[in-house]
């Protein structure tokens, strides 16, 4: 039996060559694609940024503007929802300053100009996990009303879901739940809880 050579990645990756975006998008729509998106490595990621760019913005500017350009460019190549687990519990072994630092992203994720054109053009941005019990104190709920609004605003729009995982610590559990909300349709509605 021969081989079969693999088929070819999109443009943009190595040994692509000659697959267009759009191309890419087209045989990636047909088929239904979710992408699983770890998401760690950022601080050293940024570290290595700042100095090829020293004037770079601050570490959270900086990282949600990288990962909304990465996300656009998954999404742009056809992939329909990106499930990414951002923030859990053991993010809070760092320390409450880091996680009040971190958490203070979700603030920004609304106004970053990245964000706002995926929005506009219909992407839906849906939090999952269990963050409304891990963030009970009021502190947080500026974090919390944050991630109300987007949500909210995103709700109406008709192009890919993009879910941030927010204390969804028991990941078979929660991909799970979220596999049963995907086939009736309501992928991502539940903002919390179990």
């Amino acid at each position: 039996m021969a081989h079969k050579p693999a088929p070819r990645p999109p443009s943009g990756l190595p040994g692509l060559p000659g697959w267009s975006v759009g191309r890419v998008a087209e045989w990636v729509g047909a088929r239904p694609v979710v992408m699983g998106w770890p998401y760690n490595g950022t601080r050293r990621w940024f570290v290595g940024h700042r100095r090829e760019h020293p004037g770079a913005g601050d570490y959270l500017t900086t990282i949600i503007r990288r990962q909304a350009g990465l996300r656009r460019m998954v999404l742009d190549h056809g992939v329909r929802a990106i499930l990414a687990p951002s923030f859990g519990e053991l993010n809070l072994g760092r320390g409450m300053r880091y996680a009040r630092h971190a958490l203070g992203g979700l603030l920004q994720v609304a106004s970053d100009d990245v964000y706002a054109e995926l929005f506009r053009r219909g992407v839906r941005l849906r939090f999952y996990g269990d963050y409304r019990e891990a963030l009970h104190e009021p502190e947080y709920r500026p974090m919390i009303e944050a991630c109300e609004e987007i949500m909210a605003a995103t709700a109406g729009g008709d192009g890919p879901l993009v879910l941030l995982g927010l204390f969804a610590d028991s990941p078979h559990e929660t991909v799970a739940r979220l596999a049963v909300s995907s086939s009736k349709g309501t992928a991502g509605c539940r903002t919390g809880g179990p």
